[in-house]
């Protein structure tokens, strides 16, 4: 009896030390008995690039070629700044939108296409506040646009303003005579 308890210990020893050192993944057992694998995780972008570093490329090279830059503005709302850059070649297009969310501004898209295919950064890992180095990275990146943007609308607006306040200052006629008048009657006294 002892023997065959032992004998029983040992070998389920060997099926615990089997199934843990292959690895072996669950199975999913359906109602009717059926024994089933589960179905395997999908492969992305981070899989195969976990450092970045086509991401990396791509930005240096957006500087470097002076690529073309199309902003969009939602003022409205969620306050966020659509991106898209497309290469001089129009070869690669990479769309990206930054959001104000309650005062942080976070990366709700990043993604890059080109002719032979495309690659995104995964949405719901970049939309919360745990941001990672390319995250941060990015946003860096596309905000020294986007403040770029608001400053050549500034300038836009400051010379339209300067040139709507001469305009009126120069069809006050009657203003002007009546200050002639006033600094000549002055002078005179």
């Amino acid at each position: 009896m002892t023997i065959f308890i032992i004998t029983l210990l040992v070998i389920s020893q060997i099926l615990s030390f089997y199934l843990i050192f292959s690895r072996l993944k669950p199975k999913v057992i359906k109602p009717d008995g059926l024994v089933l694998k589960p179905i395997p995780k999908g492969v992305s972008y981070e899989d195969l690039d976990p450092n970045h570093d086509l991401i990396y490329e791509v930005l240096e090279t957006i500087k470097l070629e002076n690529w073309n830059l199309e902003i969009e503005m939602d003022f409205l709302g969620s306050g966020s700044h659509k991106l898209t850059f497309t290469s001089k070649d129009l070869t690669t297009t990479v769309r990206s939108r930054i959001t104000d969310y309650s005062d942080e501004i976070r990366l709700s898209m990043f993604h890059i296409s080109g002719k032979k295919g495309s690659v995104s950064l995964t949405s719901d890992e970049y939309l919360f506040p745990e941001k990672t180095k390319v995250t941060n990275d990015i946003i860096l990146f596309l905000w020294d646009y986007v403040i770029e943007e608001y400053d050549d609308k500034n300038k836009k607006d400051k010379q339209r303003l300067n040139s709507s306040i001469e305009g009126i200052r120069n069809s006050l006629k009657t203003l002007k005579r009546s200050k002639r008048l006033n600094s000549i009657l002055d002078e005179e006294t």
